[in-house]
């Protein structure tokens, strides 16, 4: 035994894991302590344990002459237990993911080639161009045809930078961008877009928004009033929906629940109400108007003066509005383009023209019997 050396570490092998690795580990650390291969069978026992320790006792007296009869009969007894190495086939099924960056591709597919025995490297090689994805690298595989692993591993580190300097350009674009619209967000919930019709923003359920009718029949009651009768006779459910952020807090609807805008004035709630009087419903509530004299403002009614629109309310003033009646349907027309003959001043005439003969009826030429006198129809003085 050598004299003031200490007995290398070896980790001990308990018969459940490879025979193999656990040989190798023994003899690489036993070449520093001593080369006389003796010397190792009489230490082998030292890096056995449980099961294994067992089995090397239990060997029959002088039946080792050497290291090459122990490593032979500790590789037969434990034979069932060698792992199995990887084939070809298992690089060949290799794809690299959607997602999957070159470099984590590349350590995956590195850590199952070494574990691939007795095969030429141009194989590997030939597998890596076909599981990975389309790009500069796969480009280059083509080209230069790396003759080895070796080759290949010092190409790929410039690669690996490539796409790694790529991704960071991208993932501070996206971060400036999701900055930018964070941004804009906190910007548009703190001012008011629009006019009186509209809010800022829209949060959960229904809130302030942009009128569906233009016209709205006057009411007798307050909304507030209309609303609790629509409730009590189930017409109506109520929209409930968050305060938006810096709502008027001085300002209550019953029809959504919040601030920000009192029921009177909520677009949502005219829209629905005119929806029911629409329908037949809520005729209660809706207000009875002797109509105007007849020239009193020198219109038709609804009609406009030019240049002035039409605003946006529940019910006009009570010049405008003392001669509406209440709206028994909404008749949809179309006036000019295709349907008034085409888009040509010809083809409106010849439309025209067809329209003026659409109900022309011919007239046949009316034919009387000749009216003949002789001298017997003749009665008169004679002259002579």
């Amino acid at each position: 035994m050598p004299e003031n050396k200490v007995f290398p570490w070896v980790e001990k092998y308990g018969g459940t894991s490879d025979p193999v690795k656990h040989l190798r580990s023994f003899v690489d650390a036993m070449a520093v302590y001593s080369s006389n291969e003796l010397v190792w069978c009489r230490v082998f026992s030292l890096s056995l344990k449980d099961e294994a320790l067992d089995w090397f006792h239990l060997l029959p007296p002088r039946s080792i002459d050497g290291f090459v009869t122990l490593r032979q009969l500790f590789s037969q007894q434990y034979a069932s237990n060698r792992s199995r190495g990887l084939t070809y086939t298992a690089l060949v099924r290799m794809k690299q993911g959607r997602e999957e960056s070159l470099k984590g591709f590349m350590e995956r597919f590195n850590r199952t080639a070494r574990q691939v025995r007795n095969v030429d490297q141009r194989l590997i090689v030939s597998a890596l161009t076909t599981a990975l994805r389309p790009g500069p690298f796969v480009d280059y595989l083509y080209e230069e045809e790396p003759q080895s692993m070796g080759e290949l591993q010092n190409k790929l580190v410039g690669f690996i930078r490539i796409e790694e300097g790529r991704s960071y350009r991208n993932d501070q674009g996206e971060e400036g961008m999701a900055r930018e619209r964070s941004g804009r967000d906190r910007r548009g919930e703190k001012r008011p877009v629009g006019g009186e019709h509209r809010m800022t923003v829209k949060r959960g359920a229904e809130v302030q928004r942009a009128q569906e009718y233009f016209h709205h029949t006057p009411l007798s009651a307050p909304r507030v009033r209309v609303l609790e009768e629509a409730l009590r006779a189930n017409l109506l459910t109520v929209a409930r929906s968050p305060t938006p952020r810096g709502a008027d807090e001085s300002k209550h609807c019953r029809y959504h629940q919040n601030m920000g805008h009192s029921t009177e004035d909520c677009v949502a709630l005219r829209d629905k109400l005119e929806s029911l009087v629409q329908v037949g419903h809520l005729r209660e509530f809706v207000r009875r108007e002797n109509p105007n004299p007849r020239g009193a403002t020198g219109r038709h009614r609804g009609q406009l003066p030019v240049g002035q629109r039409a605003q946006p309310t529940a019910e006009r003033t009570e010049g405008e509005g003392s001669g509406d009646r209440p709206l028994r349907g909404v008749i949809n027309t179309i006036s000019g383009g295709f349907a008034g003959g085409g888009a040509s001043s010809a083809a409106r005439k010849r439309h025209l023209r067809n329209l003026h003969s659409v109900n022309k009826v011919g007239i046949g030429r009316r034919t009387m019997s000749s009216i003949t006198f002789s001298d017997e129809d003749f009665h008169a003085p004679d002259p002579d």
